[in-house]
């Protein structure tokens, strides 16, 4: 007896594990382009290299409070899904060793799919930590493909539960809760029928066509705007920005100075550049700026001596000009570290820029 109670539970077991695997697959495929898609191949295919950058500032200071504390945000969302998903996950599951026929208190009151909408959330916080257009692009698809998965899985429990599911649809929302429950709503007779109502295939493809389509332009109308954000200044030829909060004429006056001494000879040359402006103590490990690790960037700092680093844009920017460059650039090349004290105008010294943490890792440009 207890040989046969060990075997049943481990078939229970393995079913939940199917399961949840099932459940959080579209979530798992989109956490993985986080990290796991081969994101330098990406980076250095012309067609693309757009993908692996990032929609939102990673390290850089904007002029929008929202944009500064996107990370922050981000990771109380991921939070905030993670508790959600648990408590949704910990009551479906005690419904089912209980044999309950359905499942309607708890989060399941509010909306129909809670588990859908944490991992919802938690994709929204990783896009807000890690904002790339791949990212965007699976977080889209990920719901999309969820709403799918809902709608499949109402037409089940319609044709299982019938009548009381419809009552509990009529007044529960699918995603967010429903403010008004008062009144029927009715459920339309290819909806209660698995069999009628499903879309083509084509159509299908065709509206996740337009609404990726329209996910990318919003992408770049966002990434346009957060570049407008930025601390910087630009000319024809470079793009210079700083990774503090600065005046434009001050960033200009850091820029001139570089050009009037021996490091600005390359700027003088044909190429386009990107110049960073940031204070001696901070440390940017996806920049080449010092041997550090790790994100140091203190509130306080000195105010005098600035690190400068100049590179040359990679990517299609040979008839770039201004804020074009960076919006071109696919990454850099790293020339110079330029040590400078910023109330004199003076250089204080010039060195080889260190490896940075990230080299040969598309890291984001700002």
């Amino acid at each position: 007896m207890t040989r046969g109670f060990s075997r049943t539970a481990w078939i229970f077991y393995t079913f939940i594990v199917f399961e949840i695997l099932f459940m959080i697959s579209p979530f798992a495929l989109y956490y993985y382009s986080a990290y796991g898609l081969p994101l330098e191949y990406l980076q250095n295919n012309k067609r693309t290299a757009w993908l692996v950058q990032f929609i939102l500032p990673h390290y850089s200071y904007s002029g929008n409070t929202f944009i500064n504390r996107h990370n922050e945000i981000g990771w109380l969302l991921i939070m905030a899904g993670l508790i959600l998903f648990i408590g949704g996950f910990c009551q479906i599951y005690h419904a089912k060793i209980l044999r309950k026929k359905e499942v309607s208190g708890g989060l399941y009151r509010f909306i129909r799919h809670p588990q859908y909408v944490s991992l919802a959330i938690l994709g929204l916080g990783t896009f807000l930590v890690y904002p790339r257009f791949i990212i965007l692009i699976t977080f889209v698809s990920m719901i999309f493909i969820y709403t799918y998965l809902a709608r499949m899985e109402e037409k089940e429990c319609l044709e299982k539960f019938g009548g009381s599911y419809a009552d509990y649809m009529a007044t529960t929302g699918m995603f967010f809760p429903r403010l008004n429950t008062a009144g029927d709503v009715h459920v339309p007779e290819a909806t209660l029928d698995p069999r009628k109502g499903t879309p083509p295939i084509f159509g299908i493809m065709l509206l996740y066509a337009a609404i990726i389509t329209s996910t990318v332009v919003c992408g770049f109308a966002v990434r346009n705007y957060s570049l407008s954000t930025l601390a910087s200044f630009s000319c024809d030829s470079a793009f210079v920005i700083s990774l503090v909060s600065m005046r434009n004429d001050a960033i200009k006056e850091i820029y001139e100075t570089i050009l009037r001494s021996d490091a600005g000879r390359m700027l003088k040359s044909s190429g386009k550049y990107l110049v960073y402006i940031l204070p001696e103590e901070w440390h940017v490990p996806e920049l080449p700026v010092s041997f550090q690790q790790e994100h140091v960037k203190p509130d306080a700092y000195g105010g005098n001596i600035y690190k400068v680093l100049i590179a040359s844009a990679v990517g299609e920017v040979e008839q770039a000009k201004g804020e074009v460059i960076f919006r071109k650039a696919t990454g850099f090349n790293a020339h110079a570290l330029v040590y400078i004290n910023k109330k004199q105008n003076t250089i204080v010294k010039v060195v080889e820029p260190p490896r940075a943490k990230w080299t040969g890792i598309a890291a984001p440009l700002f």
